[in-house]
């Protein structure tokens, strides 16, 4: 079994949890931390800039199986490095302009070890989750109820502030429909208390990975804050082109995650072809940071023990049952399926 892996971004908001439970999980495990901050004290720690290729080339020579990008690297030089190396891994940070940039190019390449990209909702669990209610659809919806009292790291708030003034793509009958963020209001009716509550267009590389990467023709991410009046407020913004008018620092004030932390609860629902509609409810006490490092983890563990090299997204390594069973045995995680 592999056991000597670098986690680049592992002093993050979510990179450190993950170190944690590693630590915990797999004490066995020889694990590496790439950081900008250096941390000279300590031998594991080296000063890694994604930025900067050059900073990579400490990687040689350590032994390193498998490398774990908790930082965002839009230029994929770290990518770029472990499939030159044929070193595995796993991505858990792109948003969908990079992902599609991204997995397309990997997909090019002659790949000698497994490239995995987690850069999903919560680490990647959404494909898991629709293909435990049925190896089979033509739709799927994704809803996501989001807690203001959430903690979220800088990048979520950068993505948004960066792009909500620019399209993105839903697909429907098999053709890429041009949206922005917080438009298209549709009622949903939330489980776990919530209540019916209007839900917007919501960029997520779910809309990506199920379209292009599961040839699924209809894919919609819709989200709603816990508040009615800041959900139709951002709404309202949107239809006016008021972020248009707006600095990105301002933008980045507006979007800023100042939570603590909250639960978080999302809804994935899919349709077959005869219109049968399938739903499987999700809540995490603890919130979206505790939930995306449990999910990065998990692919983790999968993938040291796996020797299936190739391009992959997470969902893709997993049954499906064993995914919702790791969920399930979480006492901050309740599932609930219709």
């Amino acid at each position: 079994m592999k056991n000597n892996i670098l986690v680049i971004g592992g002093t993050g908001l979510v990179g450190s949890r993950i170190v944690q439970n590693l630590r915990q999980e797999i004490p066995q495990l020889n694990i590496w931390i790439g950081s900008r901050k250096a941390q000279p004290q300590d031998p594991k720690y080296l000063k890694i800039d994604v930025q900067n290729p050059d900073s990579l080339s400490q990687i040689k020579n350590r032994g390193i199986d498998l490398i774990l990008l908790c930082a965002a690297d839009p230029a994929d030089n770290v990518l770029r490095y472990c499939v030159k190396e044929g070193i595995d891994y796993l991505d858990i940070t792109k948003p969908t302009p990079e992902l599609q940039r991204a997995y397309r190019w990997a997909k090019t390449q002659k790949v000698a070890s497994q490239i995995v990209f987690s850069s999903g909702w919560m680490g990647g669990i959404v494909g898991s989750m629709a293909y435990h209610l049925t190896p089979s659809f033509d739709s799927l919806k994704l809803f996501i109820s989001y807690s203001l009292n959430d903690l979220a790291g800088e990048s979520t708030t950068h993505f948004i502030a960066e792009n909500v003034t620019k399209p993105f793509h839903k697909y429907q009958q098999g053709q890429a429909v041009a949206t922005k963020h917080f438009l298209s209001p549709e009622a949903h009716n939330f489980g776990f208390g919530i209540g019916t509550k209007n839900t917007y267009d919501f960029d997520i590389p779910e809309n990506f990975i199920f379209h292009e990467g599961e040839k699924i023709p209809n894919v919609t991410t819709k989200m709603t804050y816990n508040s009615d009046l800041v959900s139709k407020a951002l709404y309202l913004a949107q239809k006016i082109h008021l972020f248009d008018w707006l600095s990105h620092s301002v933008r980045r004030a507006v979007f800023n995650a100042s939570g603590k932390g909250d639960r978080v609860i999302f809804e994935v629902v899919v349709e077959d072809k005869q219109g049968l509609k399938r739903k499987i409810s999700l809540k995490d006490s603890e919130g979206q940071a505790h939930l995306t490092a449990f999910s990065a983890v998990m692919h983790l563990k999968k993938m040291l023990s796996s020797t299936q090299n190739g391009v992959f997204f997470s969902h893709q390594i997993h049954e499906p049952s064993s995914v919702i069973q790791a969920l399930l045995a979480q006492p901050q995680i309740s599932i609930k399926i219709n």
